[in-house]
């Protein structure tokens, strides 16, 4: 569903910012 794909592209987004804090 749309929504699913909303949500994994969320989860995803999520992801790339936490390892970007990471590494500060």
């Amino acid at each position: 569903t749309q929504e699913e794909r909303s949500e994994s592209r969320r989860s995803s987004i999520a992801k790339r910012k936490e390892s970007l804090t990471v590494e500060k």
